[in-house]
């Protein structure tokens, strides 16, 4: 099950409030507070790309390694 419209819409719009926060703290602010909020705009782009392995993953055909090669193999699990 991929991640909702309305979830989306949602962080998308968090991510937009956290770049607005970085561009005012690397004028205003210690290196470490745009650190931290660089790894919060990381771990919000890490939902959507984790997100779409999963989707693959979830659509791929029983048995099939599909476009992953040979690192899903069924012998290894």
């Amino acid at each position: 099950m991929s991640l909702s419209k309305r979830l989306t819409e949602e962080l998308k719009e968090v991510e937009s409030h956290l770049r607005t926060a970085l561009t005012f703290a690397a004028r205003n602010e210690r290196p470490e507070v745009c650190t931290q909020i660089s790894k919060m705009l990381k771990e919000l782009s890490d939902i959507r790309t984790i997100d779409n392995v999963l989707e693959m993953i979830d659509r791929r055909e029983q048995g099939s390694s599909g476009l992953y090669g040979p690192y899903v193999d069924g012998d290894d699990c």
